[in-house]
C-alpha cells in the first residue's frame, strides 16, 4: 500500500493526468458498448441468434466474468497492451449483452435511463474527488452489500418474486451510487501504484474498468425502474 507521502506526491504531480486518462478510457469503453448494443438491437439476425440460442447469453456472461477477473485480479502480471485489449473485448461483449437487454424497452426510455445514469455518475464522481471525508468505511460496507445483492439475485433467479426483484433494484442503485464515489476516491491509491510501476498504463485500464462497471450496473437498475416496455 502506498504511503501517505506517496499519495500526496502523486496527487500533486500526476493525479490530474492519470484520472484524465482513466475517464478517457472509461468513456471509450462505454462508447464501444453503446455502438455494439445499438448495432445488435437493429440487426434481426444477431438478435434472433442471441435470443433463440439458449447457450449464447450464458457463455457470453461467463466470458465477461473471466475477463473482469483476469483484468482486476492479475493486473500486476499483465502488460498495458494486454489490459487494453481485454478491456476493449469486454466492452464489445457487454455491447452484445446490452443489445438484447434494451430490445424489450422503448428507445426513449433507454436514453432517459442513460442520461440519468450519466448525471448521477458525474455528481458522485465529483463528490468522490473533492470530498475531504474518507470514504473507505462506507465503501467497504457497500462492497459487502454488493455480495448480499448478488446472493439475493441468485435466490430471485430460482425463486422469482416481483417484490424481491424491485427491492434488489433499489438496493443496487444505493450500493452503486456509493461505490462510484468510493472508487473515484480510490483512484488516488491506484495512481500511486501506477507511478511506482514501469508500465503505468495498465493501472489506467484498471481504474477505467472499475468506474465502467459502476456506471453499467447503475444504468441497468435505473433502466429497470425508468424503462418503458414495448
Amino acid at each position: 500500500m502506498p504511503t501517505a507521502e506517496a499519495l500526496k506526491d502523486t496527487s500533486l504531480a500526476t493525479f490530474g493526468s492519470f484520472i484524465s486518462k482513466v475517464y478517457l478510457w472509461m468513456t471509450g469503453g462505454l462508447a464501444i458498448t453503446a455502438i455494439v448494443a445499438l448495432f445488435v438491437n437493429s440487426n434481426d439476425s444477431i438478435l434472433a441468434y442471441l435470443l433463440t440460442n439458449p447457450a449464447a447469453l450464458p457463455i457470453l456472461l461467463i466470458a465477461e466474468l473471466i475477463l473482469v477477473i483476469g483484468l482486476s485480479g492479475f493486473i500486476n502480471k499483465l502488460s498495458s497492451v494486454a489490459a487494453m485489449i481485454m478491456f476493449a473485448v469486454y466492452a464489445v461483449m457487454n455491447g452484445l449483452f446490452f443489445g438484447v437487454v434494451i430490445y424489450g424497452y422503448e428507445q426513449a426510455s433507454v436514453f432517459g435511463a442513460f442520461a440519468a445514469s450519466a448525471v448521477t455518475f458525474l455528481l458522485m464522481a465529483l463528490y468522490g474527488l473533492y470530498t475531504k471525508s474518507d470514504l473507505t468505511s462506507i465503501g467497504r460496507i457497500a462492497q459487502m452489500g454488493l455480495i448480499g445483492l448478488l446472493v439475493g439475485l441468485v435466490i430471485n433467479l430460482f425463486v422469482p418474486s416481483d417484490g424481491l426483484s424491485r427491492l434488489l433494484t433499489f438496493v443496487g442503485i444505493f450500493i452503486f451510487v456509493i461505490l462510484i464515489a468510493y472508487d473515484t476516491q480510490k483512484l488516488k491509491h491506484i495512481a500511486a501504484e501506477a507511478e511506482m510501476s514501469p508500465d503505468a498504463n495498465k493501472f489506467v485500464i484498471l481504474g477505467a474498468l472499475t468506474l465502467y462497471l459502476d456506471f453499467i450496473n447503475l444504468f441497468i437498475r435505473l433502466l429497470q425502474i425508468m424503462g418503458k416496455r414495448k
